[in-house]
């Protein structure tokens, strides 16, 4: 009943802060990086939140660039990225977004999803059975990819959700967390990476390329093992 009661509360507040979002500078250049040598990893990122790059100005500086650096330095292989994002992804959107790829070609697929859910405190069923869609999709792809799904950030670590309606969103999260870490838990190729990179970004910015560079780092950490 609590959930009923604020989720058009909290779609308002969506709405009405996704203006001051929207001020911030995205990358505009081609969703790719790439870095030659033997046996390429190939690596696609989808999804929204930290995905979108938002607060620099190209996908160098954002998520494809710092972590095509942080797999080269860890295996010296060749690495290529692919990035295909969103300012707004929740779950069912990523899910429909991936079947019109062809993910199969790809060694690791990076998901990050669940701001968006977070925000507008969608229903626990409908996280659930996202999640397992997006499972049950990378099942039938031959080869399979490695899916790693990326924990949904402190909602609260995004200055613009930095206020009281933000720690409904906090709280929504950890519970949709819960769900991914134990439907992942189950399925050999899926791994959970909980979302560390709780840093507050400077005063009413979003990331700046070391903010982008913790992340990847944190990623790459997740993803050598498999490499």
């Amino acid at each position: 009943m609590r959930r009923l009661l604020l989720t058009p509360i909290m779609w308002g507040w969506v709405i009405i802060r996704s203006v001051a979002v929207r001020s911030y500078p995205v990358p505009l250049d081609a969703p790719h990086a790439e870095s030659p040598g033997p046996h390429p990893f190939r690596v696609l990122i989808i999804g929204g939140g930290p995905a979108v790059g938002r607060g620099v100005v190209t996908h160098d500086l954002a998520l494809p660039g710092q972590l095509r650096r942080a797999i080269s330095s860890l295996t010296h292989r060749g690495v290529h990225i692919d990035l295909v994002s969103g300012p707004w992804m929740p779950i069912r959107r990523l899910v429909r977004t991936l079947r019109h790829l062809t993910p199969g070609s790809y060694d690791a697929i990076i998901a990050f999803v669940g701001v968006d859910d977070s925000l507008t405190l969608v229903p626990l069923s409908v996280w659930r059975r996202g999640i397992t869609e997006l499972l049950g999709f990378t099942h039938g792809l031959d080869p399979r990819p490695r899916l790693f799904l990326v924990g949904i950030q402190p909602i609260r670590s995004i200055p613009v959700f930095d206020a009281r309606l933000g720690d409904h969103a906090d709280a929504h999260a950890v519970r949709l967390n819960a769900i991914s870490a134990a439907l992942c838990a189950a399925d050999p190729r899926a791994t959970f990476l909980p979302f560390r990179d709780a840093d507050r970004p400077p005063e009413q910015r979003f990331r700046d390329a070391t903010g982008y560079a913790r992340i990847a780092s944190l990623l790459a950490a997740g993803l050598r093992r498999y490499l």
